[in-house]
């Protein structure tokens, strides 16, 4: 049976074929034969090409990446709390591309938590930062959507401020979140953050809700730009 696996190389996106060890994913899905005498033709069928795009998708959701992640590279871990969880994530974002290409939007995927399929294939979304998610099929093309979306911001700030807000008890959405919930436990939570641009430019605000997923990990579920009066103090 064929079994496609992401490809950790240099290649932008690759996948490798365990029938012949092929790496060039046109070759593989055309069915073309080099003449080496291996795998020749042995991913040409319809099905099989929407499962390799399917694939693909499910392994972006999932964080899955092209490139080696750094050895120092943040993710999830039972003593993050929300607020630097969040924190973690942007910061990645920020040095998008250090130590490879994109590195930095699929360190924040590792944080994120996967879309459900009917949030994937269904009708748009009444949430602009899952239509971002959902429209993205490898980490530069999260950066673009970002790049196109209104949090943009995250990519250009100068100073970050995260405020860890509150933290309640909630039913949990067996779609996101199969973990069980413990009477008292919170399970929901809002992290506040302001970014920074510089003179001139006004900050923006962004206000992130995060769950408690499978093991007590926290993982953010969506992200909504917030008015900046509730933030601001007056005199």
């Amino acid at each position: 049976a064929l079994m496609i696996l992401p490809l950790q190389d240099r290649s932008s996106f690759g996948f490798l074929c365990l029938s012949c060890s092929k790496s060039n994913v046109n070759d593989i899905s055309n069915g073309k034969d080099d003449g080496d005498g291996d795998c020749a033709g042995a991913y040409n069928h319809p099905q099989e090409d929407a499962s390799f795009f399917e694939y693909a998708i499910d392994s972006f959701l999932r964080g899955d990446y092209a490139y080696q992640f750094a050895e120092d590279a943040p993710s999830p871990n039972l003593a993050l709390p929300p607020g630097e969880t969040v924190d973690l994530a942007l910061r990645s974002l920020r040095a998008l591309d250090q130590p490879e290409p994109a590195h930095g939007a699929a360190v924040l995927m590792r944080f994120c938590i996967p879309l459900s399929r009917a949030e994937k294939w269904g009708d748009r979304l009444n949430e602009p930062w899952k239509e971002v998610l959902r429209g993205s099929l490898t980490p530069e093309m999260f950066a673009k959507r970002i790049r196109a979306s209104p949090f943009a911001g995250l990519l250009d700030w100068s100073k970050i401020d995260v405020t860890e807000g509150t933290t309640t008890a909630s039913v949990l959405d067996e779609a996101n979140n199969a973990a069980a919930a413990i009477v008292g436990t919170p399970s929901l939570a809002f992290v506040s953050v302001a970014l920074y641009f510089g003179k001139g430019v006004e900050p923006t605000l962004i206000q992130f809700t995060l769950r408690r997923m499978n093991g007590g990990l926290w993982m953010i579920d969506t992200a909504r730009q917030s008015q900046k009066e509730l933030f601001v103090s007056r005199d």
